[in-house]
Parts: C-alpha cells; sequence; structure tokens
C-alpha cells in the first residue's frame, strides 16, 4: 500500500497548518479529537466555503424558480379553452349531472 503524501491529502488531524497552504486536497473527515461535524470542519478550515456554499444555493433556487416557471407555462399550453377547475366535489356531481341530461 502507498501513501499519498500530505500535500495530495491535507487532514487536520494528521497534518500541521503551515502544510494546508500547499494542500491539492483537503479531507473534511471526523476529527476523533474534536468530534466535530464535518459541515461544521469545512466553514472552518476552507476560507470560502461559505461563499461557495451560498453561491450554490442561490444556484439551485434559480433552476427551481426556472422549473417552476417552465411549468407553469406548459400547465397554461395544455389548458383547454373556456375550461375551469373544478373545485370540489359538488361540482364535480353537478357537472356529471348536467352532462347526463340529454343522454336519458
Amino acid at each position: 500500500i502507498h501513501s499519498l503524501p500530505q500535500e495530495w491529502l491535507w487532514c487536520e488531524t494528521w497534518c500541521d497548518q503551515e502544510s494546508k497552504s500547499k494542500a491539492k486536497t483537503i479531507d473534511l473527515c471526523n476529527n476523533p479529537l474534536t468530534k466535530t461535524p464535518k459541515l461544521e470542519n469545512a466553514v472552518r478550515i476552507i476560507d470560502e466555503w461559505t461563499t461557495l456554499d451560498n453561491e450554490a444555493k442561490e444556484f439551485e433556487l434559480k433552476i427551481d424558480q426556472s422549473k417552476h416557471h417552465r411549468q407553469i407555462e406548459l400547465d397554461h399550453q395544455n389548458q383547454l379553452p373556456n375550461s375551469k377547475p373544478i373545485e370540489n366535489i359538488d361540482d364535480i356531481l353537478l357537472n356529471l349531472a348536467e352532462s347526463q341530461k340529454d343522454l336519458f
């Protein structure tokens, strides 16, 4: 088994802070010494974490809004002309009774 040099897999538990600036990857594993959750470690260890996390959340929100607007457009396009939504069971039964008048 071959171990990677510290610069390829920097870990707060086993590596010093001076070597962090040269790190190519940072391991956000749970630190057995502090038992701090990974996301708390990420915010503390990686300076850009909060900024990048906020950008990702904003991007996700834009995608969700775009999907919502697209669905509204599709619903509008698929709506039958002169149709109105049926609100409750009474309306359904009334519409059914009216549509069957001519059958009997």
